[in-house]
């Protein structure tokens, strides 16, 4: 069950960060929110993009290195995690938000997680 415990700390990291990273972009991004306070600028979105990419990876790569033997499997349930709550949340705001928007967030969660596995794998095999 270790696994579990790396899946569930990654999935809250990457929710905090997501969340703070969200609420600095629409601070730091002239005219980034519409008037209900939804990010909307092109600009605002694509940060947004880049930042998950960032959040996933880090969080693959605590989801897997605290899951020891089977950082494989807890970055790849984080992964698809962070795929279904993201499709969840996505769904809300499909009309609101361009298409492009949605493939990439989504299209990123999974192989970003992946990406941490790997960086941690490397890092294992590198050790003294």
């Amino acid at each position: 069950m270790r696994w579990l415990l790396g899946v569930v700390t990654g999935f809250v990291i990457w929710t905090v960060l997501f969340l703070a990273g969200n609420a600095w972009v629409a601070r730091a991004i002239p005219g980034a929110t519409d008037t209900d306070g939804v990010i909307v600028s092109a600009t605002a979105l694509g940060s947004i993009v880049a930042l998950t990419g960032a959040y996933s990876v880090l969080a693959g790569a605590v989801a897997s290195r605290l899951s020891g033997a089977y950082g494989r499997r807890a970055a790849l349930v984080l992964g698809g995690l962070l795929l279904v709550v993201g499709a969840a949340v996505q769904s809300g705001y499909w009309e609101k938000l361009p298409l492009w928007y949605h493939l990439s967030f989504l299209a990123l969660l999974v192989p970003a997680s992946w990406a941490g596995h790997i960086i941690v794998s490397q890092l294992r095999t590198r050790r003294p």
